[in-house]
């Protein structure tokens, strides 16, 4: 089955690219945390899905979507740490920043952290050092006591002295200074690359699992000294490794780089990214254009807006159009109902008399999701009148008779006449009448608000109010 590229709009286009921008991160956490094994085993996953819904395998089918909803909750508990991770990774584009002071390979500080290092090594003081990466980690950290000193030997060595209260915790290294002492660590769980050793190092490795800090650690059993970075714990065989270790540590994470530069950017991790991109593609193919363009009609009633105060719609046919609208699938339809599709013919550019008016997509309000592929009738025919406007007396109505010795002597109208618009061609009547007043047995005089009976070709030019005077006197007699 081969793509009709002329099906393919800006639509899709940048649905792809924004399904693809989420499993680069995806795939990102994968590349982070090591689980290679998940990412593979969810593409083979994918890749039969796929196979199976092109050739209509309808068991495989049932299997795998009952496998994937209970798969999803399995998923979520296992891997409740490397979600958590995945969302901070989302918050961290475009984020990351270098502090304004930070260790150098060359500082007297790194000398110092290794010196003290090799010492408590000497000793067999036990000791867990810990300097912070890129990566957020306040949530990772627990407890401690802030102290914002300078590093030195001396401080190092007395805090993890083994009658100091702070020898049992972390210290932790941060904008070249010793900011926190006695800190607990989340504890791993890879019991495998933990082996013998105990919960110093199973929290090193636990820290080093959450974010991309060096945890320096001091055995007190065997003198070691060892150190966990990207979810690896390593023991060094030399004293002259660490100072290795913590210069290529420094110079990867606080050697101001060079902006990269757009071509660069494009096409770093071109591996992940090509994955991403084509896993993308496949998904959307399989389902989106796979099932085809989904074709809907409507009845759409014809509405006239901004009609002239001087021009009158007589007649109009038809009352309402058929529109055929066209999307991917069922469901760009789902939010669609009858009235969220308009269509509306500018009246102010009518002539007198019959008017064709040809219908153009552009005339209708459709949900953007939705493209117009048919309509019938494509025009709309109308008949139309002009108004003049004319000046026309206004004559109260009444009926009965007042009571015995009473009489009707006079009628006053408020206003007198009344500015009306009577289609061209049509006869201006003599006066128009309100609506019966009834003044039978009626004794006194009234003032009373009344209507107009205007016949159906006057069109009133603005809305006003009508009032009638009727006098009562009582007669000589």
């Amino acid at each position: 089955m081969f793509l009709n590229f002329t099906n393919i709009s800006l639509a899709d286009i940048i649905d792809i690219l924004i399904i693809a921008t989420g499993l680069y991160s995806v795939f990102l956490l994968f590349k982070k945390t090591k689980t290679y094994l998940i990412l593979f085993g969810s593409i083979i996953f994918l890749g039969l899905y796929g196979i199976s819904k092109y050739f209509n395998l309808v068991l495989t089918l049932q299997i795998m979507q009952y496998f994937a909803g209970v798969s999803i909750l399995i998923f979520v508990i296992i891997f409740q740490r490397e979600i958590r991770k995945y969302f901070e990774l989302l918050g961290l584009f475009g984020t990351r920043q270098f502090p304004i002071t930070t260790l150098s390979s060359k500082s007297p500080s790194a000398t110092e952290i290794i010196q003290s290092c090799i010492k408590m090594a000497k000793t067999k003081s036990g000791a867990i050092i810990v300097i912070k990466g890129n990566d957020p980690w306040d949530h990772l950290l627990e407890g401690g006591v802030n102290v914002d000193a300078l590093i030195s030997e001396e401080i190092l060595l007395s805090i993890f002295d083994n009658h100091s209260e702070g020898h049992d915790g972390a210290v932790i290294i941060e904008k070249n200074r010793i900011a926190r002492l006695g800190v607990h660590l989340p504890l791993s769980n890879n019991f495998k690359e933990i082996g013998k050793h105990g919960t110093r190092h199973s929290s090193a490795l636990g820290l080093s699992e959450n974010c991309d800090a060096l945890c320096i650690v001091v055995s007190e059993e065997k003198g070691t000294i060892s150190i966990c970075k990207n979810s690896r714990m390593k023991t060094l065989e030399e004293y002259i490794d660490l100072e290795k270790e913590l210069n290529k540590f420094i110079k990867e994470k606080y050697t101001k780089r060079e902006t990269p530069s757009i071509f660069s950017t494009l096409f770093s991790d071109w591996i992940l990214k090509s994955a991403a991109i084509s896993t993308s593609v496949f998904l959307w193919f399989f389902i989106v254009y796979k099932g085809g363009i989904v074709q809907k009609t409507f009845q759409v009633p014809v509405n006239f807006t901004s009609p002239p105060t001087d021009m009158l719609v007589k007649s109009f046919e038809p009352k309402t159009v058929e529109v055929t609208l066209s999307g991917r699938s069922q469901s760009s339809f789902a939010q669609v109902a009858t009235d969220s599709i308009k269509l509306d013919i500018d009246s102010n550019n009518l002539q007198n008399g019959v008017n064709v008016i040809n219908l153009s997509p552009n005339l209708f309000k459709i949900p953007k999701n939705l493209e117009l592929t048919g309509l019938s009738p494509v025009s709309v025919l109308l008949t139309t009148n002009r108004y003049g406007q004319h000046t026309i007396p206004l004559v109260v109505k009444t009926k009965g008779t007042p009571f015995k010795g009473y009489l009707l002597t006079k009628t006053t109208i408020t206003p007198e006449s009344l500015d009306v618009l009577i289609p061209e061609g049509e006869s201006v009547p003599r006066e128009i009448f309100t609506e019966t007043i009834d003044i039978a047995d009626q004794k006194d005089s009234l003032v009373v608000p009344v209507k107009l009976i205007l016949p159906y070709i006057l069109k009133l030019k603005e809305e006003i109010s009508i009032s009638a005077a009727l006098t009562i006197e009582k007669t000589e007699n």
